[in-house]
């Protein structure tokens, strides 16, 4: 997912801690910034297990409160990891 706020800085999440920023949509069209490496690279350690890396993912709690069972995608991961 991600969140844009009114200043058009855009983040991978929608949780409440800082979020890192992949962007501004004012300055880059959206589609550019969800392709960014910087984000791929942030989806990918997500998908491999590894947010604990990403210093504002390592202290977030927001990815167990959240997740709705219909919205677990944990059985895909290979496959979405081979489509990133």
């Amino acid at each position: 997912m991600v969140s844009i706020l009114a200043n058009g800085n855009a983040h991978c999440c929608g949780c409440t801690y800082p979020m890192p920023i992949i962007g501004n949509c004012f300055e880059t069209p959206l589609k550019d910034l969800w392709n960014k490496a910087e984000h791929l690279r942030l989806m990918k350690a997500h998908c491999s297990d590894m947010r604990e890396s990403i210093p504002e993912c390592a202290r977030c709690f927001s990815v167990y409160q959240h997740n709705l069972s219909e919205d677990n995608i944990d059985e895909y991961m290979e496959e979405i990891l081979k489509r990133l």
